[in-house]
């Protein structure tokens, strides 16, 4: 439908207009308000005591608040959200772990029973989910190479405790 006024304005012609509605309603009362005392901010206001604009001259109310603001000597200089933290005093003393050891650094007989465990594994899983055939001999060995590498990792743990009084947990 089209508008009985004539054509319709934009979407920021209409937010421009309201917002100056707006910011001159609040101007005019606020200037009005004996209960507001006149803010003492060194100058940066674009307004003064008597509620006249400091720079650009003329009349309160006919004085737009963004240009009474673009004319001010200090509206280039930086704002509350041009604020850059600085460093993290927490994080200048957090903890780097220490690079792991190299895998041939390791112990040959560790390093031999997870290779066997992984392999074996793969093995049976490939076999299983494929269902190829293969002599017995074959799956056996997979089995017996599982069970060794297991055995051999099981064996390898520690039997006691060093300090019974220790509750085990590391950082």
């Amino acid at each position: 439908m089209d508008n009985p006024n004539g054509p319709r304005r934009s979407d920021e012609e209409e937010f421009a207009r309201r917002w100056e509605e707006l910011a001159g309603q609040l101007s005019h009362e606020m200037a009005n308000d004996p209960a507001t005392p006149p803010a003492d901010d060194g100058g940066t206001s674009p307004w003064d005591a008597d509620g006249k604009p400091r720079w650009g001259g003329g009349d309160r109310d006919n004085v737009s608040v963004t240009d009474a603001w673009e004319q001010a000597p200090d509206a280039d200089q930086q704002g509350p959200r041009d604020w850059v933290q600085g460093p993290d005093p927490e994080e200048e003393d957090h903890y780097i772990p220490p690079e792991p050891e190299p895998i041939g650094a390791s112990e040959p007989l560790l390093v031999l029973s997870w290779t066997a465990v992984g392999v074996a594994l793969l093995g049976l899983m490939l076999l299983a989910v494929t269902h190829i055939t293969v002599h017995w001999i074959v799956s056996r060995g997979l089995v017996v190479l599982l069970l060794a590498g297991l055995g051999t990792l099981v064996w390898r743990m520690p039997h006691r405790r060093e300090n019974p009084h220790d509750p085990g947990a590391r950082v």
